[in-house]
């Protein structure tokens, strides 16, 4: 027995039609966000590639180069070029803080002028911060283009330690000063010695790229060092001169050939020290020649004609010379004038 079947319902066509306004919606909302992520994706690539320009500019690599240089990071630096010829034994950590104990390096600037091709060089400028002052160095560094990008044809100085007075009291960053050609990191030449009586001359220390040719390394006095020749003159004439000297000391006469030695006895006007030339001589263990011209008030004896002594006395000007180590500058050893 079928059961009747109720008439459809009929739905009007409006009701029909009037959801589709969603999907429009949704539409809009799609394409709305393809532009906002279009416009977000070329902001972003142009950031990025602005980025890389940036970092691959070569004003950009010689600063990270120096600026890896100046913190100590042997190997960060050694990453932004080749190396020349040379031994690469000193291109270490610890050679490098040795250099940056010396003089650290500050206030870096660079102009690059690019040549024709793929080269350039770097006009540097920077500061070694010695201990007796800071030192501007000028340099200038070579540049090749590699892809998209610069690289220094060189990371290091080819460099001869040629240490002309001293070298035996010399060390490089607690080593025997090597022989050869060596590559170093720019900056402070990194060379001390066994006494802070010693030094290199700053204008000699300075490790450049445009180094043309070996310079030679002369070792020097410090200002300690100059002191402590300086008191070790002065106590030691004061001994000569009061009698006080040990026995067998040879000391200054006045140039006179029949003089006594060891007689002369008087007082000076001032420290002799004051007037002294001191400088280091040539030999590789720190030999240090003292010159001065004093005048002492007070007697020595002089032999006559017949060996009899007489007692000369006045106003004496002596002509002083003698040496002493840097490392023992209070042994003070006389010679003739």
């Amino acid at each position: 027995m079928s059961t009747p079947t109720e008439p459809l319902e009929q739905v009007p066509v409006t009701d029909l039609v009037e959801p589709l306004p969603a999907p429009r919606r949704r539409r809009v909302v799609f394409w709305t966000a393809v532009v906002v992520a279009l416009t977000a994706a070329g902001a972003g690539g142009y950031v990025a590639v602005s980025a890389y320009l940036v970092e691959t500019a070569p004003e950009t690599v010689v600063l990270d180069y120096l600026d890896a240089v100046a913190r100590g990071d042997a190997v960060a630096a050694l990453a932004y070029g080749d190396l020349p010829a040379g031994k690469p034994d000193l291109l270490t950590t610890e050679v490098l803080a040795a250099q940056r104990a010396i003089a650290p390096i500050s206030r870096i600037t660079v102009d690059v002028a690019v040549g024709p091709g793929d080269t350039g060089t770097a006009r540097v400028r920077y500061d070694l911060g010695f201990a007796t002052g800071a030192q501007t160095v000028d340099d200038s560094i070579p540049l090749v283009r590699t892809g998209r990008t610069w690289r220094l044809a060189a990371t290091a100085v080819p460099v001869t330690i040629d240490i002309v007075n001293a070298r035996n009291r010399a060390t490089v960053a607690g080593a025997e000063v090597p022989y050869g050609e060596h590559l170093v990191f720019p900056g402070a030449l990194p060379v001390a010695f066994d006494t802070e009586n010693l030094g290199l001359a700053e204008v000699s220390r300075v490790v450049r790229f445009a180094q043309d040719s070996p310079v030679a390394e002369v070792a020097e006095l410090t200002s300690a060092g100059e002191e402590a020749v300086g008191a070790g003159l002065d106590t030691t004439l004061e001994a000569c001169l009061d009698g006080t000297a040990p026995a067998l000391t040879l000391c200054p006469l006045p140039a006179d050939a029949r003089a006594v030695p060891g007689s002369l006895r008087g007082t000076l006007g001032h420290p002799a020290s004051e007037d002294a030339v001191v400088r280091t001589q040539t030999g590789n263990d720190g030999l240090v020649r003292i010159t001065v011209e004093i005048t002492i008030t007070g007697e020595y004896q002089q032999l006559d004609f017949t060996n009899q002594r007489a007692v000369m006395a006045g106003d004496f000007t002596v002509g002083l010379v003698a040496v002493c180590y840097a490392t023992s500058p209070e042994s003070i050893i006389w010679r003739a004038a």
